[in-house]
């Protein structure tokens, strides 16, 4: 399972996210980012990630869920607007 982070939980603030400060990997990080509304994003770092779940269960936003690779690429293609796609992803 992976960690993956629902940016419209996500305060995406460096000073905020308890998820940085528990990652023992060093796995998750802000990075500052002027196309983002609050000028910086909470990125995983996936080949870092033991995948221990820590970061889901210490979030303070509750933004990060642990999900199967699959799950992980339906949310993917969803929050891009490829519905189909997302269909076409599950009937194979």
């Amino acid at each position: 399972m992976k960690p993956v982070i629902n940016k419209r939980r996500c305060s995406a603030e460096k000073d905020v996210c308890t998820a940085i400060k528990v990652c023992s990997e060093g796995a998750i990080q802000y990075v500052e980012d002027e196309d983002e509304p609050l000028g910086g994003r909470i990125v995983i770092d996936y080949a870092s990630c033991d995948e221990c779940g820590l970061c889901a269960t210490e979030c303070c936003g509750q933004a990060i869920d642990m999900k199967s690779l699959e799950q992980h690429q339906c949310f993917h293609l969803a929050m891009l607007g490829l519905h189909g796609a997302t269909t076409q992803f599950h009937s194979r």
